[in-house]
């Protein structure tokens, strides 16, 4: 098993995409947040306190997305296993799904990201509109209330 890569005090995952996805169907049960951490995240999150609090309060995974994040560990001593990015995993966690009869939510800040996902994951998986919830985009305000 590969060391966790440790970014300003939160613990990104380091494991393959097969192991996110087993990761991921392990926590199925009750409701998860998982984030795919990228360079700009943790950019973001050395500035704005709100949103590190966000990353170091969720119950779930962090997964290292993108060369920044490869980069960071390479240049720490714990080189990245695997880019587990969400434009990759999504399709791979649908077909899941749908083999298992699990659902999902879909949370975002973006509405126009969020649809283009589902429409892209539709010509895909054509037993995505089965898996998903509702999808639903909210401001940073109304984040602090869920």
């Amino acid at each position: 098993m590969s060391k966790d890569l440790e970014l300003l005090g939160l613990s990104i995952t380091n494991i393959t995409k097969e192991e996110a996805l087993d990761r991921i169907d392990a926590t199925t049960e009750g409701l998860h947040t998982m984030h795919f951490v990228n360079a700009h995240c943790i950019n973001v999150a050395a500035k704005d306190a709100e949103y590190h609090a966000i990353l170091a309060n969720a119950d779930a995974l962090f997964f290292a997305d993108g060369s920044g994040i490869r980069l960071a560990g390479s240049t720490l001593g714990c080189p990245i296993v695997d880019n587990v990015n969400g434009t990759d995993l999504f399709p791979l966690l649908c077909s899941r799904f749908a083999k298992t009869g699990k659902r999902m939510f879909l949370l975002g800040s973006a509405p126009g990201g969020l649809l283009r996902k589902q429409l892209v994951g539709q010509r895909s998986i054509p037993a995505l509109p089965s898996l998903l919830g509702p999808i639903m985009a909210i401001s940073r305000q109304e984040r602090n209330h869920l």
